[in-house]
């Protein structure tokens, strides 16, 4: 490997996967969401199977689920974001980290 320096092109490709990873990491923002509002979809039916509801009784546990997400704080789901964005951000960046020691090790 020779000692060559980074191109335009390389930098707009980090610059780019770094660009993606953001939009990537701060989808995560309703992930924890999605997670909670099916857990709870299954202990409301798992709840009402136990205590013998027929099937044609059973309650959609979908609008006590949207109530209780109307209320799930904003501050969290900020914080979701911001961590979500620095995790996957951080991945490029310790690619290109590692990309520069190879490199410096080629030109020694």
């Amino acid at each position: 490997m020779g000692c060559d320096h980074f191109t335009f092109a390389d930098w707009l490709l980090g610059f780019l996967l770094a660009v993606m990873m953001t939009f990537v990491g701060g989808m995560g923002l309703w992930q924890p969401v999605r997670l909670w509002y099916w857990l709870e979809w299954l202990a409301c039916k798992q709840d009402q199977w136990w205590l013998g509801y027929r099937a044609d009784q059973l309650e959609d546990p979908g609008e006590r689920v949207h109530r209780a997400l109307a209320t799930y704080p904003q501050a969290i789901r900020i914080i979701q974001f911001v961590s979500g964005c620095m995790l996957l951000v951080s991945i490029p960046a310790l690619a290109v980290f590692l990309y520069l020691l190879i490199q410096l090790r080629a030109c020694l």
